[in-house]
């Protein structure tokens, strides 16, 4: 009987680090593909950011309106979804299986539109998804909390 219970404190000492460094692994990708993701919206990279989101891709705007990616890829062609900054503080990264979510705060100067010129503080929450290596961005919610 202790004989089992010693393999069993074994094998949980050997696969509950393994667990956590895959964890962890997913959520610094993660981390990565937020910064990829603001990176190539400042930069109007259409060619990235098609690759980054996802083609089932929704958002729940600042505006109260849910659009799917075809309307936000022609917002974002169209210069609508244009900064002249963006600076995103991911407070915290939750792993499920295949899902991540990343929520936290966003920092915005837009370049068009009803803030242009002004700089925009929102909370957001992003899901990503896992398909075998690549993460996409499936879901994104986001709300102004301030315009200044």
């Amino acid at each position: 009987m202790n004989y089992l219970k010693n393999l069993e404190y074994a094998i949980a000492l050997i696969i509950l680090p393994v667990a956590t460094f895959a964890q962890d692994s997913k959520v610094a990708e993660i981390n990565k593909m937020e910064q990829a993701e603001a990176d190539a919206i400042q930069r109007l990279d259409t060619i990235a950011i098609e690759k980054i989101w996802a083609k089932n891709f929704v958002i729940n705007t600042p505006r109260n309106q849910t659009i799917n990616r075809v309307a936000a890829m022609t917002a974002f062609k169209k210069g609508l979804i244009h900064y002249t900054g963006i600076r995103r503080d991911t407070e915290e990264i939750t792993i499920t299986n295949n899902i991540g979510i990343a929520m936290g705060q966003e920092t915005i100067k837009p370049k068009e539109g009803r803030h242009s010129g002004k700089t925009v503080k929102r909370r957001y929450t992003n899901v990503w998804m896992q398909d075998g290596r690549t993460w996409t961005l499936i879901a994104r919610q986001a709300t102004d909390i301030s315009v200044e």
